[in-house]
């Protein structure tokens, strides 16, 4: 897996995007793992630990995930 092909790494803060859930649902997350199917990195998916109590951690494409943004 190349990293630069990947737009979401370890650590990383995110939400998921409206047209898969309400972010509001979920609310922010922090990326713990993220795993690749078949090689190819719009296939691989990220382990998320939610900050809403309610949310179990996710195991989600990173397609459906939006990055914080860091400012």
């Amino acid at each position: 897996m190349q990293s630069e092909e990947l737009l979401l790494k370890v650590g990383d803060l995110v939400k998921i995007k409206p047209h898969v859930q309400p972010p509001e649902l979920y609310g922010i997350g922090i990326v713990t793992r993220i795993t690749q199917v078949f090689q190819q990195p719009y296939a691989a998916r990220a382990i998320i630990h939610w900050a809403n109590k309610s949310s179990p951690r996710g195991d989600c494409s990173v397609n459906y995930l939006e990055k914080i943004n860091e400012s």
